[in-house]
């Protein structure tokens, strides 16, 4: 049996999405060997180059799970239709 397409869609709210975002920058900028308390003590091309980057890698891992989602409700629509 497939699950209920009445569901609602599993997106981000506004407020989970900049939850989700802070995350994102705040494991990039550890990938990179920085915590967010360190950018204050950073030079400003540096920092600014960290969270322009930080905050590129954050939209694409958002695109990702939204992507994701859109395709596996389309896949339990099929299933469902079928």
């Amino acid at each position: 049996m497939c699950g209920d397409i009445s569901e609602p869609e599993q997106q981000f709210s506004g407020c989970s999405q900049m939850i989700f975002e802070n995350i994102m920058i705040a494991e990039y900028l550890m990938s990179q060997g920085y915590l967010v308390s360190e950018l204050r003590e950073l030079s400003p091309a540096t920092t600014t180059r960290l969270i322009l980057e930080s905050k590129r890698y954050a939209a694409v891992q958002l695109a990702k799970i939204e992507t994701r989602d859109k395709i596996q409700q389309k896949y339990r629509l099929s299933v469902c239709l079928n």
